[in-house]
């Protein structure tokens, strides 16, 4: 027999490849874990964002969660069923109601000038739209405007509105008048005075199986997404618009699911996540990293949001529904779940809030408990032979630096004690190893004692395949620093 050592020195995130063997630093199967600061950490939950929040009235299924800055106040806009409620005072209030069947609307919101004044513009795909200005709803447009419009997807660019996703006209994108001089982006109409301030249309492509499902104003362009295929529009008036297509596309993209960050366009898909650089669409070269967890995934159950340089995609629907987070400088994944239904997904400055089936606004990256729940954390390392099929391996001890997590402050986190250790309370952690078919589990304590002191955790067992699989215990916040190491024998088969 030998004695070897394995080790995981450190670890980025969740990395899906068929072949465990494979990865280094990444694990097949992560869940609500930080490795920001190189230490392996219970991930941060959520806490109310509104004191003393109310729940959002009624039953209906929440599609929209939009904050509205307008006349020194903040405006918390939800849009559920054919239903828009508002708190801006401590409770909710009804707002506007859409005429027709609530099933199948699924809200924009796009914040716009008109008259000098700021008004939030809601739309929905199948009725017209309207106007939000802090105190009262109106319609926006008016038939002799030609601008009454069902649209299902908006944007701002060259001081213009731009309309897309009529389902009377699933091809056509619409522009608005250049407002000044008496003229409004409510104006949709021809401009006698000149062509390059009037309002008009075009038909994106030739396909009516082809619609315009998302159109997305970034620095130069406008990027229009078809079912199958990308547009882009440049210019800054009628007479020098040029529509190019950019390429085809096999998936189909809802404008809720594509983040601009930092002159970059972002967008998940069935097929994993997307770059944007304002040319080109690439498939992200990691993209296959998440890929079984998109089995199911729903285009317009898809909502991303991006504070600091993390992307966050909400995907899925109910208890089933997770947020990928993807570290836009460390090239990695984490998954995040336990929400209780993720609705919606949005930055509000450097705050991720986010609305569940609890009908209430919480904000991300606060607290070290789910408003209270505990947060279940967990990290298996691949199924590995360790560069030998042909050897059983015998485990004997895991070595980790397992201690108290702190917060800012360098206070300890302790979100759920589950046991008192010398005076103080202390959380739990348990070790898994998994060998072929058989499993040994053990409890490591959690206190500041144990902070960067090496557990020695005795294991025994044997096998050919083995992997370590690490979890909380009752939602126990909890630090790994400086990777861990397994000690174990090897021999080969003599008969």
């Amino acid at each position: 027999m030998a004695i070897d050592v394995y080790s995981l020195q450190s670890f980025l995130g969740v990395d899906m490849t068929s072949d465990e063997s494979l990865l280094s630093f990444s694990a097949p199967y992560a869940r609500n874990i930080d490795t920001k600061t190189g230490r392996i950490m219970l991930a941060k939950g959520f806490t109310k964002h509104i004191l003393n929040q109310e729940p959002v009235p009624g039953e209906d299924e929440i599609d929209k969660l939009y904050v509205f800055h307008a006349n020194g106040k903040t405006y918390y806009l939800v849009m559920a069923g054919a239903n828009i409620y508002c708190q801006d005072a401590g409770s909710w209030n009804l707002i506007h109601t859409f005429s027709g069947s609530a099933l199948g609307f699924m809200y924009f919101c796009l914040e716009a000038q008109i008259d000098g004044k700021d008004y939030l513009i809601i739309g929905n795909g199948i009725t017209q739209m309207i106007k939000f200005d802090g105190e009262s709803v109106t319609p926006f447009g008016a038939t002799e405007l030609l601008s009454d419009i069902p649209a299902g997807c908006a944007a701002m660019y060259e001081n213009r509105l731009f309309l897309a996703g009529d389902n009377s006209h699933k091809n056509r994108l619409y522009w608005s008048k250049l407002p000044g001089s008496g003229r409004t982006i409510e104006d949709f109409g021809a401009e006698s005075a000149s062509e390059n301030v009037s309002g008009g249309h075009v038909e994106v492509g030739n396909s009516a199986g082809d619609p315009i499902s998302a159109i997305i104003a970034l620095q130069n362009q406008l990027l229009i997404f078809k079912q199958r295929s990308i547009y882009r529009l440049t210019g800054d008036r009628p007479s020098n618009f040029t529509i190019e297509k950019v390429c085809e596309h096999g998936d189909f993209v809802y404008r809720q699911a594509f983040v601009r960050m930092f002159g970059m366009g972002y967008y998940m898909t069935k097929h994993g996540l997307h770059s944007y650089n304002g040319i080109n669409a690439h498939r992200m070269s990691d993209a296959d990293a998440i890929k079984p967890l998109l089995s199911t995934f729903s285009p317009l159950r898809c909502k991303g949001a991006f504070v600091g340089d993390m992307l966050y995609f909400a995907i899925g629907k109910g208890t089933d529904a997770i947020i990928v987070e993807y570290d836009t400088t460390r090239s990695c994944y984490m998954i995040r779940d336990g929400f209780n239904g993720v609705r919606d997904l949005i930055s509000d400055g450097d705050d991720l809030l986010m609305i569940n089936d609890k009908r209430y606004i919480y904000r991300m990256n606060s607290g070290y408990t789910y408003d209270g729940e505990p947060i279940h954390a967990s990290f298996r390392t691949p199924r590995i032979s360790l560069n030998g099929f042909y050897t059983i391996k015998q485990p004997r001890r895991l070595f980790m630096c397992a201690g108290m997590q702190k917060d800012e402050t360098g206070e300890p986190v302790v979100p759920f004690p589950t046991r008192e250790f010398d005076g103080g309370m202390c959380g739990e952690i348990s070790v898994i190893v998994h060998m072929d078919e058989k499993t040994l589990k053990r409890t490591v304590l959690i206190s500041d004692d144990t902070q960067d002191k090496v557990t020695e955790v005795p294991l025994f067992g044997s096998g050919r395949l083995m992997c370590l699989e690490i979890f909380n215990e009752a939602g126990s916040a909890f630090s790994l620093s400086g990777g861990i190491q397994l000690e174990f024998l090897k021999s080969w088969r003599t008969e």
